[in-house]
Formats: structure tokens, C-alpha cells, sequence
């Protein structure tokens, strides 16, 4: 830049911070007044109390509105940002003053947003995340301009990234207040990388048939067995009333249950398609250093995230695509899926592993061979831990189903049925626990296997576990083995990683990995 050049956010951000209350209220007092302004004129005219009462009610509630669009729109109009060497300054000047100063080397990720609002008047949204723990599962800076004013200053923020030394020499002489488009043109672009859509521009999106199989694999077991349940449950139901010969009421019986079936599976079907809405056309690309990621339909996304701000990488596998050998990838790191609709920080969608693994060792050979990789298992002695603490929970269960018994005589039977159940499935989910967890320890990643039907698998890097926790209760320290969990700078679904049990003689050789990676 030629000096600070301070500029505003784009207007349109005061309708977008209005939020979408402001926007049901004004349409139902618009329509509420069109529908009855006969009613609300004659009452008006005749001097109702009732007619006053509601059209002062109506004016109150617009007064209000138009109030906090006033202040908004004085939060906008003194709130700034500018770039002061290798400094992101965020400054508002209100009653309540805040200024939010950011290390442009510190940022963890950028990343564009266009919701459909922004797509009609043509603005992008800028959300920024840096490397700090106490913001890890908010965004930490929000700027809104014109989309090609953003990709140009997500241009130059990647630019000043890439040489800290360089712009920390620039020194600022004079602050101009500046529009957005008037900022970027001061911004020097000489030698800038090209923006998410640029770089992506040649890479194929993802096709209709894999978004639709991601789909399918990416849904849970239990939706597909209770469409089954629900399937077989109508058929029987039809075919029993047929035998007695009612066939009205087979007719009857038949379409009540066609409608449940429907209605839970055009559910299991919403959510493949709202997964395809989300994710569509999804592009991944790596140049140089960085990952380029986008995708979206409704809310196009784009993320770029430089490679050494990863922290970890998961593969996971539901049932379906264990039995298969699919898999998909995501990637670990401060600021991917710490919002609540971007819970998915995807980096490949499901695939065969074969597949999956050559494009992991393309986008990020940092993480090549870890797919080769086998974790542990358990030791054998966790079966004693399990098997105590099973024979307590029978215990508790049994006695709960006897008291259920005694009281509902006649359900006796499906009582203990449904104890028998809860055991069975008790002791069906610690073997697939046990055959599924696990970890293992590479010479630069800690690895950890988890789940139960479906299985995930974590390798994280040694020199970005921020520390380590290890537990054992008196069982666990009788037969020397531990568990414990590794802590990361990520959001808070991502960041405490649980370790399964493990030999006590593998936690030196886990701590002394940790430490030479500090």
C-alpha cells in the first residue's frame, strides 16, 4: 500500500447484521397493514381505541426497527480496517470502542463466502482466522466488499504472508479514509498468486454420481436400518390385513404406512440432496504451498489454507464404506468447520482408498504414507477394565428391568426382551471397539484409530500437539496400560483428540517424540 489506507466495510453488511428477524418483521407488518388497511383506516377514522392501540403498536414496532438500522448503520460507518505493514487493524469508533489488531503471519486460513443475498448484489464476505486457541471456534475477522475487491485483498493478505520481512519495511506517512475498491487499488499486486477461482478455474468439480455416492456413504447406519424397518414393518402390516380378507382396511393400513415410509425417506433423501447443495461442484487444488478449496451452490464457499497450519488429517469410514474400502478426508486446522453449517472441513469426499491416497500424496505429501500405516490394537488386559465395569452396568439394568417387571406384569416379556437386547448390544459394540481402536506412533505423526461399526482414523503431527494428558485408574495401573487425550489448536469438535489404551511403556517413547518436535 501507499501508506495506511483505512477503508469501510460494503454497505450492505448493515442489511446482512440486520439479520433475517429484521426481515420477517418488516414483511409481516408490510403485509399484516396491505391485508387490512380498510379495517385499519376506518378505525383509525372513527377513533377506536382499539384501532389506535394497533396502529401505535405497528408504529412502535417500525420505530424500533428503524432505530437499530440507524445504528448499524453508525457501527458501519466507523468501523474500519486497514493493513499496517505485516498488521490487520480491525477499529471501530462507537460508545463501546474496540480495535482488534491481528499478525498477518499468524493467520491461520482465508476463506470467501457468498450466501445468495451476496450473489444478487454482487459482495463476497472475507472470513479470517488466525492461530489462537481462546478464538478457535469463531471466526475471527468478518469483512464484506465487492467480490472483486475481496479477491484482491485476500490476494495481498496471501502476498504479505508469503514476505513478512518485506512489508514490514513499509512505514506508513499518512491515513486516508478510502472506499473499498479505492483501498485495493493502492494495494501493490505486483507479485501476487491468483485468486481461489483463478487457480481453480481448470480443475474439474466433483461429478453428480460422486456427490450422490459421498451421499449415500456419508449416511448413518441407523437411517438406513430404520427406512428398512419402517419398509418391512408396512408390508407386513398389508399383507396380515389381506389375509384376514379387510381389504379396505389393507388399503387403509397400506397408505398410512406408505406415508410414514415416504416421510422417513424423503428425510434420508434431504439429507444426501442438502449434502450436494452444500458441497457441489467441490474443487481442491495445491500450488506451491497453499490448498485451494471450493465448493457450494446456494453458499459458495472458498477456503485457502496454507499447508503448515494443518494440524492434522482424518480419514473416515462408515460402516458402508469400510465394507467397501471408501473412505473420505478432512483436514485439521484453526478456523476449517468451526462454524455450525461448516462442521465438514472436506478435503477429498468418498473413494476408494486406493484413489484417495494417491490424491492425498499429491495435495499433501507432508501426509503421504500415513494410509500404509497400522495402529495397535488395544492391549488384551482392557477386557478386564470393560468386563468390571459390564457386570456393574447388568447389574444397574437388570435391577432397573426387574422393578419395570414387578410393576408392568403384562410387558414382563418385552422387558426382559429388551434387557437381553440392551447386553447383546452391550457386548457387540465393545468387540468392534476393540477390533477398531487403536494408535500408533510414526516418526512425525501420532496416529489414533476410533469407532465402533464405522472407524476414523487421525494422523497428527508431533510439532502441533499443544500438550498431552494421560489418565489411569486403579485397574488401568494394575495392568500397566494408559489412556489419554492430545490437545490441539483447532475448534471444539476437533480439538481434544481421545487415545485409546495402550501399553504404559509406549507414553516415554509417545513424550519423547512430542518434545524433539517442539
Amino acid at each position: 500500500m501507499d501508506g495506511n489506507v483505512r477503508f469501510r466495510n460494503h454497505i450492505s453488511i448493515v442489511a446482512e447484521r440486520m439479520g433475517k428477524g429484521f426481515w420477517v418483521v418488516l414483511a409481516l407488518l408490510v403485509g399484516g397493514s396491505l391485508q387490512n388497511l380498510n379495517e385499519v383506516m376506518e378505525l383509525t377514522e372513527m377513533g377506536r381505541k382499539a384501532g389506535s392501540g394497533a396502529l401505535l403498536g405497528m408504529l412502535g414496532a417500525l420505530l424500533l426497527l428503524i432505530l437499530l438500522a440507524v445504528w448499524q448503520m453508525i457501527i458501519w460507518a466507523r468501523t474500519y480496517i486497514s493493513i499496517d505493514g505485516t498488521t490487520l487493524v480491525i477499529e471501530r469508533n462507537t460508545l463501546n470502542r474496540k480495535k482488534n489488531t491481528i499478525g498477518i503471519g499468524n493467520i491461520s486460513n482465508v476463506n470467501t463466502e457468498q450466501n445468495l443475498f451476496e450473489m444478487l448484489i454482487g459482495t463476497c464476505k472475507i472470513k479470517i482466522d488466525t492461530n489462537s486457541l481462546s478464538t478457535a471456534d469463531s471466526t475471527d475477522v468478518k469483512i464484506v466488499l465487492k467480490k472483486k475487491e475481496a479477491e484482491e485483498f485476500c490476494r495481498y493478505i496471501a502476498q504479505i504472508m508469503e514476505d513478512p520481512a518485506g512489508r514490514n519495511a513499509q512505514k506508513s506517512r499518512e491515513t486516508t479514509a478510502v472506499s473499498g475498491e479505492q483501498a485495493v487499488e493502492r494495494m501493490d499486486l505486483t507479485e501476487v498468486h491468483g485468486s481461489v477461482e483463478e487457480v481453480l478455474r481448470d480443475e474439474t468439480g466433483a461429478a453428480l454420481g460422486a456427490m450422490l455416492i459421498h451421499g449415500f456413504y456419508q449416511a448413518s447406519l441407523m437411517s438406513v436400518l430404520v427406512v428398512v424397518v419402517c419398509i418391512a414393518g408396512a408390508v407386513m402390516t398389508a399383507v396380515e390385513s389381506l389375509g384376514q380378507g379387510n381389504i379396505g382396511k389393507s388399503l387403509a393400513e397400506l397408505l398410512i404406512g406408505g406415508v410414514v415410509v415416504a416421510f422417513v425417506f424423503l428425510s434420508a433423501i434431504w439429507d444426501i440432496i442438502k449434502g450436494f447443495i452444500q458441497y457441489y461442484d467441490f474443487k481442491v487444488r495445491r500450488r506451491d504451498d497453499k490448498l485451494y478449496i471450493s465448493y457450494g451452490l446456494l453458499k459458495k464457499i472458498s477456503y485457502t489454507v496454507p499447508v503448515d497450519k494443518i494440524n492434522a488429517l482424518k480419514l473416515t469410514q462408515s460402516f458402508q464404506g469400510r465394507l467397501t474400502g471408501r473412505c473420505m478426508a478432512e483436514i485439521i486446522n484453526v478456523g476449517m468447520g468451526d462454524n455450525q453449517e461448516e462442521k465438514k472441513s472436506f478435503l477429498l469426499l468418498y473413494d476408494k482408498k486406493e484413489k484417495n491416497e494417491e490424491r492425498i500424496e499429491e495435495l499433501l505429501p507432508e501426509f503421504s504414507g500415513v494410509m500404509r500405516q497400522e495402529t495397535e490394537r488395544q492391549p488384551g488386559t482392557v477386557w478386564g477394565i470393560w468386563l468390571i465395569w459390564g457386570v456393574i452396568w447388568i447389574l444397574l439394568t437388570a435391577g432397573g428391568a426387574g422393578v419395570a417387571g414387578l410393576i408392568w406384569e403384562e410387558y414382563r416379556i418385552w422387558i426382559i426382551a429388551a434387557e437381553i437386547l440392551i447386553i447383546a448390544v452391550t457386548g457387540i459394540a465393545l468387540v468392534c471397539r476393540y477390533r477398531t481402536a487403536g494408535l500408533g506412533i510414526g516418526e512425525e505423526f501420532l496416529l489414533i484409530s476410533q469407532g465402533y461399526m464405522g472407524r476414523r482414523f487421525l494422523a497428527i503431527r508431533f510439532g502441533k500437539i499443544q500438550y498431552l494428558q494421560l489418565k489411569q485408574n486403579f485397574l488401568a495401573k494394575r495392568w500397566r496400560i494408559q489412556k489419554g487425550t492430545v490437545h490441539l489448536l483447532a475448534s471444539a469438535s476437533d480439538r481434544d483428540q481421545k487415545i485409546p489404551y495402550f501399553r504404559e511403556t509406549v507414553s516415554e517413547q509417545l513424550k519423547t517424540y512430542i518434545l524433539e518436535h517442539e
